[in-house]
């Protein structure tokens, strides 16, 4: 008989030492219980001791004993326990190993039924074993939708797909629907039965809930989304305020908040503009993306509905940014028509605030509904408060800045004849200011380019004036003080609140240019000119832009000697580094002591800032 069909199986083995547990044999003893040879016992025996399942000695010189442990006796009498499970079928087996795995398993068979589902299974679709494998079709129990929420269809159904293409499917993730409405997330595996001609019998699935690990994710995307809507939204941001850190207009700002948001995905198009008092006109200032022609549309149209009666014109009135999440909700058909027409599925709002002032709307459409969440508008109302700030100090800036004066410029050969002989041809002379004296006198300050310091004092020794100083030179230019009587051209002009602008010579003819407040009577001013200079010719006036308004804030919060003292520090150097004029030369002038002077300074430099810096002048309309 062959040695190793004689030596038995493992069981064998443990039947030996079953009876007498923790008791020593030898090897003979194991060889003739087995009935087999002393070698192949000992290999029986060695192969269980490196097993952990016997325990052995060495006794004497030669000999050897072995013992069943207790602890392995009882793992000895389970293994034997089960063996009669070897006699199952081979579908009771399945079923007894499908019990026991932590996955769902079902067997679906050629007619789509479902023939056979552990408690897994069923548990994971919400039902009972039975009511899964009580004869409907794989498909009417176990409908499935993709991660798009689109339901999957029968011809897409994973289980038809390896009927019909009998290869598997691995890793198929979709959504199901439960008995009690609520929605669990699978992922599937499915792989074919074959018959044996080879054709597709039947497929057996494998189900695990994947319902948490799809809610991380979702939760992941929904954080990374919101990152990317944060940093495109700064984006905008940053990049409004790195433009318009160089705008120097309403328009140049208006242009360019525009024109980023219009740049942001998912909107399409920007809009901002302003509203009359009574809400029912709109006016665009600037626009950009894709809707111009929608914008007429809505603008244009005699049958539109109300203007007042829109989100921008609540905007305005409210302060407050609003929404609309679905064009499908607006209130008039019109409006939601002329929007789908132009792709807008929703649109914002935003009033340009600046305390409580709203210096314009800005409208924001985007391609998608629902595009403003919470967040968003949080992020638009910012940016609205943002932009109404920068249009608010454009409009202070413009305040102090834009009054319009008339320009008017008269024309001289026989003045300018003398200048050009005295190497004068390229004279251009600016007026930075004049300061009226008590003694009825003027001081004047000019910038001379085009000519010598010693050429121009030839010229002046010709010219009604007192006193004339040196302020500073440059390479091309250098200021002067001059100091004239109440009988010349500058005290004329004084008169009308008017001053000298620039002097020069174009084609050997003397031009000067005077600008005075636009209400002024022009034809007292051209004979009053006329009368100190018979042959000055008025060639051309205009209107242009001064900073009188701040002028006029100066001379109305400042008293006589404080006006004085600060042109006075201003236009002679006094506040420049390194100073050109001394404190005691300003007093002189002005026939004070220092300390009056300075007294006089420092209380028109506390009202300046004062007035500057004030909220009442900061919010003044």
């Amino acid at each position: 008989m062959d040695e190793t069909v004689r030596s038995g199986t493992d069981e064998d083995v443990f039947e030996v030492f079953a009876d007498d547990v923790g008791t020593p044999f030898t090897t003979a003893e194991v060889a003739d219980a087995l009935d087999c040879a002393r070698r192949t016992a000992y290999n029986r025996l060695i192969a269980l001791v490196e097993r952990d399942l016997l325990e052995t000695k060495k006794v004497g010189a030669r000999g050897r004993v072995w013992w069943l442990p207790s602890g392995v006796a009882e793992v000895g009498r389970e293994s034997t326990a089960l063996a009669g499970d070897v006699g199952l079928t081979g579908s009771e087996l399945f079923a007894r190993i499908c019990d026991t795995a932590p996955v769902g398993v079902a067997v679906v068979g050629p007619d789509h039924a479902i023939d056979y589902a552990n408690e897994r299974f069923a548990t994971l679709l919400g039902r009972t074993s039975a009511a899964v494998t009580d004869g409907p079709r794989c498909r009417s129990v176990w409908r499935v939708f993709d991660e798009d929420d689109r339901r999957v269809s029968d011809d897409d159904h994973p289980v038809a797909r390896v009927f019909e293409t009998g290869r598997p499917v691995w890793g198929f993730r979709h959504g199901v629907t439960l008995p009690d409405g609520s929605d669990r997330w699978l992922s599937s595996n499915l792989a074919p039965i074959r018959s044996d001609g080879g054709s597709v019998a039947g497929v057996v699935v494998g189900l695990e809930d994947v319902t948490d690990l799809k809610e991380r994710e979702s939760h992941l995307r929904s954080q990374r989304a919101e990152l990317l809507r944060l940093d495109r939204v700064n984006t905008v941001v940053r990049g409004i305020v790195r433009e318009v850190t160089e705008a120097r207009t309403r328009e140049d700002i208006e242009r360019a908040v525009c024109r980023h948001v219009a740049r942001s995905d998912p909107y399409l198009f920007a809009v901002l503009g302003t509203f009359s008092s009574s809400y029912t006109e709109f006016t665009p200032n600037a626009t950009a993306g894709i809707g111009q022609e929608y914008l007429d549309a809505m603008l244009g149209d005699s049958e539109a509905p109300p203007i007042d009666e829109g989100t921008g014109a609540t905007a305005a009135k409210t302060r407050e940014v609003q929404v609309v999440q679905n064009v499908t909700d607006l209130p008039y058909e019109h409006w939601e028509r002329t929007a789908e027409e132009y792709r807008f599925r929703s649109y914002a709002s935003v009033p340009l605030v600046h305390e409580g002032n709203v210096y314009g709307v800005l409208g924001v459409y985007a391609r998608q509904p629902a595009a403003f969440d919470v967040e968003e508008r949080r992020l638009l109302e910012e940016l609205g408060e943002m932009v109404g700030y920068l249009l608010h100090s454009i409009e202070v800036t413009e305040k102090l800045r834009n009054e319009q004066v008339v320009e008017l410029t008269f024309r001289s050969k026989s003045l300018g004849r003398p200048i050009v002989e005295h190497g004068g041809d390229a004279l251009q002379v600016s007026g930075d200011g004049i300061v009226e004296l008590v003694d009825g006198t003027y001081l004047q300050y000019y910038t001379v380019k085009g000519i010598s310091t010693s050429q121009c004092f030839e010229l002046i020794d010709h010219l009604p004036v007192a006193d004339v100083r040196l302020l500073s030179t440059t390479d091309d230019s250098f200021d002067l003080e001059v100091q004239s009587t109440d009988q010349t051209l500058v005290s004329r002009l004084t008169t009308y609140d008017g001053e000298i602008a620039s002097v020069g010579i174009d084609d050997d003819a003397l031009t000067l240019v005077v600008q005075l407040p636009r209400t002024v009577d022009r034809e007292s001013v051209v004979a009053s000119v006329q009368d100190v200079y018979p042959d000055m010719e008025l060639v051309s006036e205009r209107l242009v832009f001064t900073p009188r308004t701040f002028r006029h804030m100066l001379e109305t919060q400042l008293t006589d000697r404080q006006l004085t003292a600060v042109e006075l520090a201003y236009h002679a150097g006094y506040f420049e580094q390194p100073r050109r004029t001394t404190g005691a030369e300003l007093a002189a002038q002005m026939s004070v002591s220092t300390t009056t002077f300075h007294r006089h300074l420092r209380h028109a430099e506390d009202r300046i800032f004062r007035e500057l810096l004030a909220t009442s002048w900061a919010t003044a309309p």
